[in-house]
């Protein structure tokens, strides 16, 4: 595991090296927090969840990220939820359900805590994005950063 990180590390490097300094200094705190919601804590918890719940209960977790999106935007965007968006998120956590749960899904606290924590984690992230705009940095930058971020988190 230790190998993975370290790769991830040295091929992030040269995204980072490959844009200047941010231009605006308040994007270091909101690429923190973004690198650790979008990428860090977000597979920290999804790798926690993915080795020890059944693929099934994973992927309803999935499922319903979008769900916790527009509720997280409604509290911090104040974007009202549109009932037909929740019955869609709905409808599709259902069709998961049927095609990929089995009656056998054992299930324990600490894993599904991580399931719903690292879903929780990238909608707010999502959200944040959105209520924080475009940063003033190439894309590819930006994507390093972040990535940067969670190599250094996901070593610690």
């Amino acid at each position: 595991m230790n190998h993975v990180i370290q790769e991830l590390l040295r091929s992030r490097v040269y995204f980072v090296l490959a844009t200047l300094l941010l231009t605006y200094i308040f994007w270091w705190g909101r690429l923190a927090v973004l690198g650790t919601l979008h990428t860090g804590l977000f597979f920290g918890l999804f790798f926690i969840a993915a080795t020890r719940l059944p693929g099934g209960v994973a992927a309803i977790f999935q499922a319903l990220t979008p769900l916790a999106t527009i509720f997280i935007a409604w509290g911090i965007l104040r974007a009202r939820p549109a009932l037909i968006s929740i019955g869609a998120v709905l409808l599709r956590a259902m069709g998961v359900n049927m095609m990929v749960l089995t009656t056998q899904a054992t299930l324990n606290l600490i894993t599904m805590t991580a399931a719903l924590d690292s879903m929780l984690s990238i909608a707010t992230g999502g959200v944040l994005m959105n209520k924080w705009g475009a940063p003033p940095i190439p894309l590819l930058g930006f994507t390093g950063w972040q990535l940067l971020i969670a190599g250094v988190e996901l070593t610690i």
